[in-house]
C-alpha cells in the first residue's frame, strides 16, 4: 500500500507493504537489506567498494547477488531443502522475487507466510548472525564505559 508521508522537510511516498513489518524486527532488517543490495553479501559489499573480494565466503563461488545466497550456495542446503518444502507446501514457486518481494497476487495471509518461511530461512543459515555480535560487543562496551571499566581518555 502507498502511503504520502511528510518527513518535515519534504513528501515522499512509502511503498512498504504492510506484510514486510510482519516478523520479528532483525529479520525484517536483514531482508530489507537484501532487497536494497545492501547487506553484508561479499557482492553487495564489493558495489559500495566495502571489499576486494566478489566471492562467497563459504564456497568460494562468484556472487550473483541475491540469487547465490538463497538458491545456490551449498553451504544453506539444508535450510534451502526447507524452504523450498515450505513454498511447496503453499503452492509459490521458489524464485528470488517471491522470497525477496513476495507477490501483489497473493492474499494477506499467504505473504505473511511467504515472509515467515524467508525469516526462518535467514534466521537458521546464521550467515547474518555477526549483526548480533557486534550488537552485543557495542552495548557491552557501552555498558562497561558508563560504569567505569573502561576508560577511554
Amino acid at each position: 500500500m502507498s502511503k504520502i508521508l511528510w518527513d518535515g522537510s519534504c513528501y515522499y511516498i512509502n511503498h512498504t507493504s504492510d506484510e514486510f513489518n510482519f516478523g520479528n524486527r532483525r529479520e525484517n532488517i536483514i531482508l530489507c537489506q537484501l532487497r536494497n543490495k545492501a547487506s553484508n553479501l561479499n557482492a553487495h559489499l564489493l558495489k559500495d567498494y566495502l571489499t576486494d573480494d566478489p566471492h562467497c565466503s563459504h564456497c568460494g563461488y562468484e556472487f550473483k547477488w541475491n540469487v547465490h545466497y538463497f538458491l545456490e550456495c551449498p553451504k544453506y542446503s539444508q535450510q534451502r531443502d526447507i524452504l523450498s518444502q515450505q513454498f511447496c507446501d503453499i503452492g509459490v514457486p521458489l524464485q528470488i522475487n517471491f522470497i525477496l518481494n513476495g507477490s501483489s497476487e497473493y492474499s494477506h495471509n499467504l505473504k505473511c507466510k511467504i515472509i515467515s518461511y524467508v525469516h526462518n530461512y535467514i534466521k537458521s543459515s546464521r550467515r547474518f548472525w555477526h549483526f548480533l555480535q557486534h550488537f552485543f560487543s557495542y552495548f557491552f562496551f557501552l555498558f562497561f564505559q558508563r560504569v567505569g571499566l573502561i576508560d577511554l581518555y
